[in-house]
């Protein structure tokens, strides 16, 4: 669960890393073992999506004017 907008930055970095990689496996490895791979790289990527989603769509906390 993401609870700052640091976490934030970090998932949403993670995201494209997984895609990047995808990317690159699915241009290197053979039809069986880029299924075998992406298959823990899909499940990442859509948990830290839900995470990210779940974080964007809750209102922040008002800021304090000074």
């Amino acid at each position: 669960m993401i609870s700052n907008d640091s976490e934030l930055l970090s998932a949403q970095a993670r995201v494209q890393v997984i895609q990047a990689m995808l990317a690159h496996a699915r241009r290197t490895c053979t039809p069986e073992s880029f299924r075998d791979q992406a298959k823990g790289w899909l499940a990442e990527w859509k948990r830290l999506d839900e995470d990210i989603r779940q974080y964007l769509s809750t209102p922040a906390s008002p800021v304090n004017a000074a």
